[in-house]
């Protein structure tokens, strides 16, 4: 993500600026800064658009549908 920026703006302070502004919008709607059923219905979008929405999903299921908690 942050070379695609880096490379559609090629000035320092641009491509630094929508880096900032890309990491708020992936942490926002990640799930980390507002939970998902905090989020108005017309963002519920964004979740779904994050990165780390995956990450999260992902690393939860695969930790707790592990053999070792069915004890």
């Amino acid at each position: 993500m942050f070379r695609c920026i880096a490379s559609l703006f090629q000035t320092i302070v641009a491509s630094t600026t929508v880096g900032a502004l890309a990491i708020m919008i992936v942490l926002l709607f990640g799930g980390f800064i507002l939970p998902r059923p905090s989020l108005p219905s017309w963002l519920e979008w964004g979740f779904w658009l994050s990165p780390l929405t995956y990450g999260e999903i992902g690393l939860s299921l695969n930790e707790f549908l592990a053999p070792r908690w069915e004890k």
